[in-house]
């Protein structure tokens, strides 16, 4: 009983460290989603780039 008791928390904090993996690849994915549109819808220009920084196309 006691051993199964000192095993648990290993096993929650594996289980807490791959949910994070999870969700940090998911954020990039969708990060690198976001930053593809954007820069679609925006010609390939950044917001930032102003007139004349390159053909938008």
């Amino acid at each position: 009983q006691l051993a199964q008791l000192h095993t648990q928390p290993r096993q929650q904090r594996r289980r807490a460290i791959s949910l994070l993996l999870n969700i940090g690849i998911w954020v990039l994915v969708a990060a690198v989603v976001i930053f593809a549109i954007v820069v679609g819808l925006s010609g390939g220009d950044g917001p930032e780039g102003g007139a004349g920084s390159g053909p938008s196309g």
